[in-house]
């Protein structure tokens, strides 16, 4: 039986749905909040009955509707659930949210992980290191700038980041990506 009254809803099919789902892994941990899938319109069996069997009353979607479809949303409501959606214009957008809603839910600002939305590997390692941390956890492309939405968010913390981990190796995360990170951070020149 779920414990918390609040769970977080994200698509748990094909190669793209991990991204919103190693996002919110840290938030969910840290505020005890179970992580439900979806695979399309409908929700699994599963899904449907841990929301039912326990004292859930609120949805939290992560992602878009090309992840989670409205009719999914719609049948959680239909569940005489609240919902509310965590979406941006793209993984990176998304991740940026996440991790605004994890400050708002008493995650640290002081700590930011940093892993690559390319490849899962080290963002799914990365998700109980932070919440270890209490630390926001924002997804970067592996090379080239970092995209708006992950600027934004980086000026509007940056005086309340003191701690920046990159988690993986060059490869993961290009030099192009750390370089401005640190200098978007730390005021690094980059050069």
């Amino acid at each position: 039986m779920l414990e918390s009254d609040i769970a977080y809803v994200v698509r748990g099919t094909g190669s793209t749905g991990w991204a919103d789902a190693v996002s919110v892994a840290a938030v969910a941990a840290r505020t005890g909040r179970p992580i439900l899938l979806t695979g399309g319109d409908r929700l699994p069996e599963r899904t449907r009955t841990a929301l039912s069997a326990g004292d859930i009353r609120e949805v939290v979607v992560v992602g878009g509707t090309a992840a989670v479809p409205g009719a999914a949303e719609e049948q959680l409501r239909s569940m005489g659930l609240t919902t509310s959606r965590l979406a941006g214009d793209d993984r990176y957008a998304t991740s940026a949210l996440v991790a605004s809603h994890g400050l708002a839910l008493g995650m640290e600002p002081a700590f930011l992980w940093v892993a690559s939305g390319g490849q899962f590997a080290d963002a799914l390692a990365s998700g109980p290191a932070a919440n270890w941390r209490g630390a926001s956890l924002l997804l970067v492309p592996p090379a080239g700038a970092i995209p708006a939405s992950t600027s934004v968010w980086l000026k509007e913390h940056v005086v309340r980041v003191e701690e920046l981990q990159i988690v993986g190796g060059a490869a993961a995360i290009g030099a192009d990506v750390e370089r401005e990170l640190r200098s978007v951070l730390v005021g690094e020149s980059g050069g």
